[in-house]
């Protein structure tokens, strides 16, 4: 099974590229002669995988594919969890409406939501280490599963590494001149987190909170996803993620940008007046269970909260 799994991942990609290198009239051939023919083949390849795992065993298998091009949401062709790659914090509440909203409401297929992957510098040195939170818990509180590449979880930042310290093939072949361009960046740095300081760590531990926290609310509540624009004449600066069911609520509120801002959470998000700091990161300068004021909620320069009524704590 090994072997054909390979066959299947270097076809899909073969495709992928074909379909990413076309023009705008690919869809529009029923000619299995010409090769705009093979988007035909991807939806019945993907079948024939999903028969397959199906026949394996009684248990249920997961299938995820990946690709990191434009194109349009691949849905219906047997793959459980199609991944989006997204990176964009401007565009977080078009892109997940947009996504959420093109998502088949059948129940074998749900959302996701990439943080990184060893393909991309770490979310910490690609867009600073103190948003490596916000992305972990947007990405781990909105429904569906969340991709979260191994150390972002506790806010891994990019290591140089010299070519004898290269182990992934694409690195040692393009040579010591040009492998830091391609090679998989994976990270020796990991070795110096000791269980004890994982542990201790608050973004590790707010990791834990936020699935908790998510089994208990996200799997049965409803979505809301709201802009708010502290200050500003251009745009929206601040993001928020409302989750409701019954008289449960968890808000989450995020900061995007370098300066303060100060937010009237009751009316803007529509949720209760007291509310309990369920998860705070470093910079929110809040402490956890302690009771907040929705009227009047001071978020420092990049920081997220996660709020919750008291029967969530």
């Amino acid at each position: 099974i090994m072997l054909r799994l390979c066959i299947f991942i270097v076809t899909l990609i073969v495709l992928i590229t074909s379909i990413e290198r076309s023009d705008k009239n690919w869809f529009k051939t029923d000619d299995d002669h010409k090769t705009e023919f093979t988007w035909e083949i991807f939806p019945r390849l993907m079948k024939s995988w999903r028969e397959l795992l199906d026949n394996h065993s009684i248990n249920a298998k997961m299938i995820l594919t990946g690709v990191d091009i434009k194109l349009c949401v691949v849905y219906k062709s047997s793959s459980n969890v199609s991944l989006n790659f997204m990176s964009s914090a401007a565009d977080f509440k078009c892109l997940i409406n947009r996504w959420m909203n093109n998502i088949p409401n059948d129940s074998p297929y749900v959302a996701n939501w990439v943080v990184d992957n060893h393909d991309n510098h770490r979310a910490a040195s690609r867009l600073g280490e103190k948003r490596t939170d916000q992305l972990s818990v947007l990405a781990t509180v909105l429904p569906g599963v969340s991709v979260i590449y191994n150390g972002d979880e506790i806010g891994m930042v990019d290591r140089n590494f010299t070519y004898a310290e290269t182990k992934d093939p694409i690195g040692c072949i393009v040579g010591p001149d040009t492998y830091h361009e391609h090679s998989v960046r994976t990270s020796i740095s990991y070795s110096i987190w000791t269980i004890a300081s994982v542990r201790a760590s608050l973004s590790a531990n707010i990791f834990k909170y936020l699935s908790r926290l998510k089994r208990k609310l996200v799997k049965r509540g409803s979505l809301e996803i709201a802009l708010y624009c502290f200050d500003c004449s251009i745009a929206e600066n601040v993001l928020g993620v409302v989750w409701r069911h019954d008289a449960s609520v968890m808000a989450l509120i995020v900061n995007f940008v370098d300066t303060p801002v100060t937010v009237d959470a009751r009316i803007w998000m529509n949720i209760p007046k007291q509310l309990i700091v369920y998860a705070p990161n470093v910079h929110s300068e809040m402490l956890a269970r302690s009771r907040v004021d929705a009227i009047r909620i001071t978020m420092p320069s990049l920081a997220f909260v996660v709020l919750t009524t008291a029967d969530l704590v």
